[in-house]
């Protein structure tokens, strides 16, 4: 590790786990990629930023998900054909997973779209990658454990 710095001043001040990590990924370009949930008095919801130079600074915070549906549990990869952008989301009946994902190194994200949903209760979604493919690992209460293709990655 090197030195430490601060990817957004969201002003989040909580005296406990705030029980929603960061995710962070590195592409082969070297480019940072990190998403993030925050409550802070300077934004709420979710958040997605990139750094071209090693951490030291990130991009404005670009923000993730519908924030009426309570996004949640941001995860990111640098898979083997780009990157991949999933999270959680709940509209009052189900909870999706939705996912975005970028063919130019985060310049640029598709339209968010649900890849998978349950209307039970579930774990956290996680994207796990080979050097072939990207993939979704998520338990449902109701359907069990999915490990599904990420179809039409870039």
């Amino acid at each position: 590790p090197g030195e430490i710095h601060r990817v957004s001043r969201d002003d989040w001040q909580i005296a406990a786990c705030p029980h929603h990590g960061p995710s962070l990924t590195i592409s082969p370009e070297g480019t940072y990629h990190v998403t993030w949930y925050t409550n802070g008095k300077a934004r709420k919801g979710l958040f997605y930023a990139r750094s071209r130079d090693g951490g030291k600074t990130f991009s404005d915070p670009l923000p993730v998900g519908q924030p009426n549906r309570s996004p949640s549990r941001p995860q990111i990869i640098a898979g083997p054909q780009g990157l991949v952008m999933a999270w959680k989301e709940f509209d009052g009946q189900k909870t999706t997973v939705d996912l975005m994902t970028s063919h130019d190194d985060g310049a640029t994200w598709s339209k968010p779209t649900v890849i998978s949903d349950t209307a039970d209760s579930s774990d956290h979604p996680l994207l796990v990658s080979d050097s072939r493919q990207t993939y979704l690992s998520w338990m449902t209460k109701a359907d069990g454990y999915h490990f599904q293709a990420i179809e039409g990655e870039p």
